[in-house]
């Protein structure tokens, strides 16, 4: 038995006129709706995956090969935020403490001190030690 991660997008198309109108929410929601049940517009799919599995899919879903993406084994990254840990406090990376920023205050205003001198933003991922 073999597993292969596939993704499907499908078109749902929104027109929307130049003007703003008070119907523009009921339109964003009926496209959003016809997303479910839209064309199959994109799939990506595992590129281990065997060709006959592919040959079945792309039957099934209507897909041409200029729709196919190969793409790898995970799609959804944002997926691995969230892992569970199980209610097991080994699975989970201990907290980090914030960093201070050698120049900025810790307190007040963030903006008025930026607005005093030209300020260097970086988002280190551990304490420097030299």
């Amino acid at each position: 038995m073999a597993v292969h991660a596939v993704k499907l997008s499908r078109d749902a198309e929104l027109d929307i006129e130049e003007e703003v109108s008070d119907d523009l929410l009921a339109k964003i929601r009926s496209s959003l709706a016809k997303r479910a049940t839209g064309y199959p517009a994109r799939m990506l799919y595992d590129p281990e995956m065997p060709r006959e599995v592919l040959r079945a899919l792309k039957q099934k879903t209507g897909i041409d090969d200029e729709e196919l993406v190969a793409g790898s084994r995970y799609h959804n990254f944002r997926d691995f935020f969230g892992f569970p840990s199980f209610g097991q406090a080994k699975l989970l990376n201990p907290a980090w403490p914030p960093l201070p920023h050698p120049t900025l205050p810790r307190t007040g205003s963030l903006l008025a001190a930026i607005g005093h001198a030209t300020t260097c933003f970086t988002r280190p991922t551990r304490a420097s030690t030299t």
